[in-house]
């Protein structure tokens, strides 16, 4: 089966497929060559319907079914871009389904579900094969993942790229974003 997270058909159709799901991984997201947050409205919109739109969409639908087998876990996987200053519609969605999975958490909390984000850098796939940048392996990715759903984290940093900027966003604003410009340099989509 296929699931096309921006067709509400084809999420009727996992829905009722996958009634037993006690543990949702939303992991979809596209990051187009020339993404820029100044780019065409439809661009935009196109990524948003996906990563944030489309990740949400399967959250809420998916929810009365983690509640029915006990609550169980949503992993949502995001981006260290989602607190840094990259001009690409990427990193705002990235950003806005951070703050989308911090209010499932309280939402979903009183029917038991633990609800973990992931942030992440540059992991070893397709996706991010054009940037020559440390990247992370899928593998360990996956690991800290399941630790977090064993040990009940609700938040892992996944390389030491995000663990950097996490560290440093306590800075003041003068001090963070000219710090992460230099770090990104030409990295910037």
């Amino acid at each position: 089966m296929s699931l096309d997270i921006t067709s509400a058909d084809d999420l009727g159709s996992a829905v009722s497929v996958a009634a037993d799901v006690d543990l949702l991984i939303n992991n979809a997201g596209i990051a187009p060559e020339g993404d820029s947050i100044t780019g065409s409205e439809d661009n935009l919109r196109r990524i948003f319907e996906t990563n944030f739109f489309g990740n949400l969409r399967v959250a809420n639908a998916f929810a009365p079914i983690l509640a029915a087998n006990g609550g169980g876990a949503m992993l949502n996987v995001l981006s260290a871009a989602s607190w840094i200053s990259i001009p690409t519609a990427y990193a705002a969605s990235k950003a806005a389904m951070w703050s989308a999975t911090n209010g499932l958490r309280s939402a979903l909390r009183g029917q038991g579900t633990h609800v973990i984000g992931l942030q992440v850098g540059m992991i070893d796939t397709p996706m991010a094969a054009r940037w020559d940048v440390p990247k992370v392996t899928p593998e360990s990715v996956v690991t800290q993942a399941y630790d977090a759903v064993r040990d009940g984290s609700i938040e892992v940093i996944a390389d030491d790229w995000t663990g950097m900027v996490k560290a440093r966003m306590s800075d003041s604003a003068e001090e963070f974003y000219p710090w992460i410009d230099e770090v990104i340099g030409s990295i910037v989509v």
